[in-house]
């Protein structure tokens, strides 16, 4: 395989699926190119979970941006003065051009901020991608609260009565993780 094909990893259908792997093996990649697919065919929906405000910020800001990157997507980003396009980006919402009308694709939350997800459920939202889910002891230690407690709160949020599948990409980093 030339990259990490993240739509064959995902036809297993697990609830919650973990990659833990080395640096540079393209995960990140890989479900970003699988969640510009389904927007673009199907119109799903994803939420994108980053440990705090701050990697939340960075993670909005770097997703989708390198042009290979959105040639591998088959993207295009919006020009407003040709009105040309397929993709664009507002704060840490992302959209997509599909049958003539823009809709968002996938949002960057925080998992420091989960409260903010709830009541916010959506029938079109099926993924949910924890990036970066394991780290270093001294990150972890700067977490207040429960990060399980609070990822599964999220879960539950998107979730309530139709189906989502979670997907967490990690390094390997630390001998443990939550």
């Amino acid at each position: 395989m030339k990259y990490f094909d993240a739509g064959l990893t995902a036809s297993y259908n697990g609830v919650f699926t973990f990659f833990l792997s080395n640096r540079n093996y393209g995960k990140t990649w890989g479900f970003q190119r699988r969640q510009a697919q389904r927007a673009l065919k199907h119109g799903k929906k994803c939420i994108w979970v980053r440990r705090f405000k701050k990697e939340a910020k960075e993670a909005a800001a770097k997703l989708y941006k390198s042009s290979d990157l959105l040639a591998f997507c088959g993207l295009t980003p919006y020009n407003p003065d040709t009105k040309e396009g397929n993709f664009k980006k507002d704060g840490y919402t992302f959209y997509v051009k599909r049958r003539g009308k823009w809709v968002d694709f996938l949002k960057v939350a925080c998992l420091s901020d989960a409260n903010s997800l709830r009541s916010a459920d959506d029938v079109a939202c099926d993924t949910i991608v924890f990036d970066e889910f394991t780290t270093t002891p001294e990150k972890y230690s700067l977490f207040r609260g429960n990060e399980v407690e609070a990822f599964i709160d999220m879960f539950i949020s998107a979730k309530r009565m139709h189906k989502v599948r979670c997907f967490f990409l990690g390094n390997k980093e630390s001998g443990s993780n939550p």
